[in-house]
Formats: structure tokens, sequence, C-alpha cells
């Protein structure tokens, strides 16, 4: 528990608003940092919690091997329908977390 963990955060956060990472593997890596988290409020992580949790059937690029080639294609299109539309909320909620990670480094 460490700003560190914060600062992690808002590095994924930035990336996933200039769409220089996959918003499915910037999600779950914002779900796994923050209960290491300090002093970032709950709800600003929710919508990325919910994206997480609706995306968690798409199988990351090193899991792929171990599955049909019918079920990828099957999955992917699924995952990528969901991406395109929940990608603009998804953004947003990403900017106002990166606001408070930002808003925290000032206070410091």
């Amino acid at each position: 528990m460490t700003t560190e963990t914060n600062q992690m955060i808002g590095e994924v956060a930035l990336a996933m608003v200039e769409h220089r990472i996959d918003l499915v593997a910037g999600a779950r890596r914002i779900v796994e940092l923050r209960h290491s988290s300090i002093g970032l409020p709950d709800e600003l992580f929710l919508p990325i919690i919910g994206f997480e949790s609706e995306t968690e059937d798409w199988v990351a690029a090193e899991q792929r091997t171990k599955f049909a080639k019918a079920y990828l294609d099957r999955i992917d299109a699924q995952i990528t329908e969901y991406c395109n539309q929940a990608s603009p909320s998804l953004v947003d909620a990403c900017a106002r977390l990166l606001d408070a990670v930002r808003d925290q480094q000032k206070d410091r």
C-alpha cells in the first residue's frame, strides 16, 4: 500500500485514455491494483470493475493456445462489440481516475 500503487494506476489509466494499451488488459490491471491504492474513492473504480467483469471471458494472449479457434473467434467478436460500445464511458472513467491520482500528487 503505497503511493507508488496510485502512480501505477494513474499510468495505466493514462495509457487507456491515450489508447496505448488494450482496454481489457488495462482494466484488469487497474482492478488488480485497486486493493493496494491509498485514498482513491471506491466509486472511481466502479465503472472499470464493471467493464472488467463484463470482459472476464476474454482470453489473454498468453492463454489463447489452450482454447479452440471457434471459441476464441466467438468470444473475440463479442468482446470487440462490447469494447466498441463501452469504450467512451470507460475512457471517461479512466480520465476521472487519472485526475484523482494527479490531484493527490499535487497535494503532497
